[in-house]
């Protein structure tokens, strides 16, 4: 289920960080890579957590 929603993620985040779009402006830009930098680490979280296994006592 984690990879159901992290590569969609992952895509969306890395497709924001390489596009460049004249008419937005250098800051437009520049906040479109930051945004994608935050879905491309979200995407990677998301794949990457293990669960937590807890000890019975």
């Amino acid at each position: 289920m984690r990879f159901i929603f992290g590569i969609p993620i992952l895509l969306f985040g890395s497709f924001l960080l390489s596009l460049t779009v004249s008419s937005f402006g250098n800051v437009g830009n520049a906040i479109m890579n930051v945004i994608g930098f935050v879905f491309l680490m979200a995407g990677a979280l998301i794949i990457s957590r293990r669960k937590v296994k807890e000890h019975s006592s």
